[in-house]
């Protein structure tokens, strides 16, 4: 049987997360081709939003409750068992994609806990923490609390008149490429605009 490490990460506090995270890759879809230089525009998000259908939302409760007992199930005292933990990961991120609020947050905390707390990021890594960062920053601004408090300061995070990023970006975000924390803001402002 093989385990995983169990790690925390938490920004709001020096008190232990609350969602354990091990190190694991976690796999997202292909990473997009590179977003061009700003230009003098802000970015704005896509008209053309593809949001999930609501005939979704019953498949995505399945799939969260699924997922949120492998994730329980795949806990062995400090250790994650890799199989359960992975299938967890998997059907809270197919379940967010649906739309489902709470798996996206539970999604998002996990894979960046895991991800953050297991090294550099490194380039396979992109697109997982991208969508990590788009979920917690889509539900901090619609004002989930443990979004809110995971990262705090996402939600207010924007591009200036230039369409540029703050510097320095805030902690942990200035640990990551700043195209990643670019896609990321992008990405959620496309999602908000679904209902």
């Amino acid at each position: 049987m093989v385990f995983l490490g169990l790690s925390t990460f938490h920004c709001a506090s020096a008190k232990p997360a609350e969602v354990p995270a091990a190190r694991v890759v976690v796999e997202a879809p292909p990473s997009s081709p590179p977003t061009p230089a700003p230009s003098a525009d802000p970015p704005k998000a896509d008209p053309e939003v593809l949001c999930p259908s609501p005939a979704d939302a019953t498949v995505a409760q399945a799939h969260f409750e699924e997922g949120q007992r492998l994730l329980e199930e795949s806990r062995d005292g400090e250790l994650y068992r890799v199989v359960p933990f992975r299938k967890a990961l998997s059907l809270l991120k197919s379940a967010g994609a649906k739309g489902h609020t709470e798996a996206q947050v539970l999604f998002a905390m996990v894979a960046f806990g895991d991800m953050f707390t297991g090294g550099e990021p490194q380039e396979d890594q992109q697109d997982a923490y991208v969508l990590a960062l788009t979920y917690l920053r889509l539900n901090a601004r619609r004002g989930h609390t443990k979004a809110l408090v995971y990262i705090p300061g996402l939600e207010t995070l924007a591009f200036d008149d230039l369409g540029h990023l703050p510097k320095p970006l805030p902690e942990p975000l200035d640990s990551l490429p700043a195209e990643w924390v670019r896609r990321a803001l992008i990405e959620s402002d496309r999602l908000a605009a679904c209902p």
